[in-house]
């Protein structure tokens, strides 16, 4: 199973935007790029800042650097907007199991 999620069909303001920059940012992080990757994922969050994939790409892409405590800002964004708007509900089966992804990233390197 891919850890990044590509976005295909994002009927929001700036989906054109936000999805170019996500996809763009997972190509890099699967081609081992990370840091790029997290710079379009940084853009795609400023076309969309309440989308939350956008913040678990970058979360799971920070905690593959080992920059937890930024994993953990973004998860924890990712959290307040799962309270906010339901996001299991729009995202479906697939979100629960990436969310969990972030999780055991995450454990093994808080203590």
């Amino acid at each position: 199973m891919n850890e990044f999620t590509k976005l295909e069909h994002v009927r929001i303001n700036s989906d054109i935007d936000a999805a170019y920059y996500n996809n763009l940012g997972v190509d890099k992080c699967e081609s081992g790029d990370l840091d790029e990757g997290i710079a379009n994922f940084s853009k795609a969050i400023q076309f969309e800042p309440k989308l939350a994939v956008l913040y678990l790409n970058r979360s799971i892409a920070l905690a593959k650097l080992g920059l937890i405590s930024s994993a953990k800002v973004d998860f924890e964004t990712i959290e307040v907007l799962q309270q906010e708007q339901h996001i299991l509900e729009v995202f479906g089966r697939f979100c629960p199991e990436l969310l969990e992804t972030v999780k055991q990233a995450l454990s093994p390197l808080e203590q």
